[in-house]
């Protein structure tokens, strides 16, 4: 439920979910995703993610420094929507927010 340098989340009925922090490492990036997700108004469940969970999401992202938000379209051959409203509500905001720091920090 992480990568080498990213973590995950799922995303079944407009809620998100993560695993707990204590069976990953935790990225900053998932941090502010955390975050923003609360500013957005949409709930987030952190549980373990079990394989039948995984393929009953309706849509997956990675986080981490490079990739930002990054939607996964396919595991296998289970196709997930990469254009669900609250991952692209997320995406926008993480957009607008990184922006805002490079042009203040740069």
């Amino acid at each position: 439920t992480e990568g080498s340098r990213s973590n995950f989340f799922i995303i079944k009925d407009n809620v998100f979910y993560t695993p707990p922090s204590h069976q990953i490492l935790e990225g900053i990036t998932r941090q502010v995703v955390i975050k923003l997700l609360a500013r957005l108004g949409y709930e987030l469940k952190v549980m373990p993610i079990s394989l039948p969970f995984l393929t009953s999401a309706d849509g997956l992202f990675l986080t981490g420094t490079s990739p930002g938000v990054l939607p996964i379209r396919q595991v296998n051959d289970q196709v997930y929507d990469v254009t669900l409203k609250p991952l692209q509500d997320l995406q926008g905001l993480f957009h607008h927010v990184e922006e805002t720091y490079v042009s203040l920090n740069g």
